[in-house]
């Protein structure tokens, strides 16, 4: 047993500065004989004009002047933060075992984060990098959400690297440095904007929930083209991806999906044009669809973010259709998220100040590719009639329409958001020629 340990007293001095010390510590230190602790801990206090041990990282030789000490005298060993949270204190107390020296608890950095963050620190899951060796990577791979105090050897190059090894990138990390000092900062910034901020080795790092499983596919509409088709959601997504796939036609020397989203691209992404793989032959276009969700998935597993664009609504008569479901059996429904985006003909009944449908009416979308004889039964049981996929085949749309007696309901719309579009225009005003690509006939009762 101690006799002299009511002389000792651990004393918690915040994160930094003298606005986080409470009343009743900065009375016992007032009180002190002898300030022991760390240079820039004790030097706050250096207007005391108290005696001084100052801890050179020898804890035996300091710790035995300490003992000395308080024989006769009254220390206080001031620390940061709370004794109580990867604090000296703990070699302190072991030190004087089975004596327990009066511990003051004071504001830790960990609490003041989550103050300046508001989350709540309930369950939060912290560990220190200070002079202790940490698996931090192991501690990333979890994914969990967790707090950490780094050190002058772990820097943001270190973590950028972890980061980038674990596709963390899109992690949101919480950056609280140098706390309760007038240099004190805090930053909210993804993962991958690390290597340009400074990361002080006086910084309490939060690490939020990062779930591994989350989207790493996209398919965009983007609506009829132009920016002001797109929504808000498939303009942040496109910002962030790595790699967007922007399909185009057989005959256009340009992608119409990528004409519509290349002004506002920021993050250089690359971008990758590729012809719709088309036409009759099932087999051909199978395989060729089955290759490139191959290739996609391989990106995604390296840790890039792929999008794939298209003109319309992704799901509605869309060449992604044959994609999304190659890669919904390669990397997994949960890896995908479908954007959508404004289809043809809602446009272009908008355009007119036009109902679609109301009430009690019926719908019918149809493709024009195939065998169209049994058209006329659409035609008479249903209210509106969108005709799309017209292509070659729009003479004989126009026959179908007419012999049905419902050739005055008929507007025409082509190549919407383009200069040459054509809004509604009636079946007569047609050029029999015409070619019915990009195309899309409503018939409306």
């Amino acid at each position: 047993m101690n006799k002299n340990i009511d002389n000792l007293t651990i004393v918690g001095t915040g994160p930094s500065g003298m606005e986080y010390v409470c009343p009743l510590a900065y009375d016992e230190i007032k009180s002190a004989d002898i300030i022991a602790g760390a240079n820039k801990i004790v030097d706050r206090f250096a207007f005391l004009n108290k005696q001084v041990i100052i801890y050179d990282l020898n804890f035996e030789s300091w710790i035995s002047k300490i003992k000395q000490k308080i024989k006769n005298k009254k220390v206080v060993i001031v620390v940061s933060g709370d004794p109580g949270f990867y604090s000296i204190s703990k070699k302190i107390i072991k030190y004087f075992e089975p004596d327990i020296p009066k511990t003051i608890p004071g504001i830790s950095s960990i609490q003041l984060a989550c103050a300046l963050s508001g989350k709540s620190w309930n369950n939060l899951k912290t560990y220190s990098l200070h002079g202790r060796k940490t698996e931090i990577f192991e501690i990333l791979k979890s994914g969990e959400e967790f707090c950490v105090l780094i050190d002058r050897d772990f820097d943001g190059k270190n973590l950028y690297k972890h980061l980038a090894d674990l596709n963390q990138l899109e992690r949101v990390v919480n950056i609280f440095s140098d706390l309760g000092s007038p240099e004190s900062k805090y930053l909210k910034i993804h993962a991958k904007e690390i290597t340009s901020k400074a990361v002080s080795s006086n910084s309490v790092l939060l690490f939020e929930r990062f779930d591994p499983g989350k989207k790493k596919f996209f398919g965009i509409g983007v609506g009829i083209g132009g920016f002001e088709m797109l929504t808000v959601k498939a303009i942040n997504i496109l910002k962030n991806v790595d790699k967007i796939y922007a399909p185009k036609s057989k005959i256009s020397s340009y992608s119409m999906a990528y004409g519509s989203i290349k002004d506002f691209l920021e993050n250089g992404a690359e971008i990758v044009e590729l012809e719709f793989k088309m036409g009759r032959n099932k087999t051909s276009r199978s395989y060729y669809y089955k290759k490139l969700s191959e290739n996609i998935a391989t990106e995604i597993e390296k840790g890039f973010k792929v999008a794939f664009i298209t003109i319309g609504d992704p799901l509605i008569y869309s060449t992604y259709n044959y994609l999304l479901k190659n890669l919904k059996k390669k990397i997994g429904a949960d890896m995908i998220e479908t954007i959508p985006g404004i289809s043809s003909y809602t446009f272009a009944m908008s355009c007119k100040n036009e109902t679609i449908i109301e009430e009690n009416e019926k719908l019918a979308v149809l493709p024009c590719s195939k065998d169209m004889d049994y058209y006329s039964m659409f035609l008479q049981r249903f209210d509106t009639i969108v005709f799309m996929k017209i292509g070659k085949n729009l003479k004989k749309v126009i026959e179908l329409i007419e012999k049905s007696g419902r050739k005055d309901e008929a507007l025409f719309f082509k190549n919407m958001g383009s200069p040459d579009e054509i809004m509604g225009i009636s079946l007569d005003e047609i050029d029999i020629d015409e070619n019915g690509y990009f195309s899309v006939i409503v018939v409306r009762r």
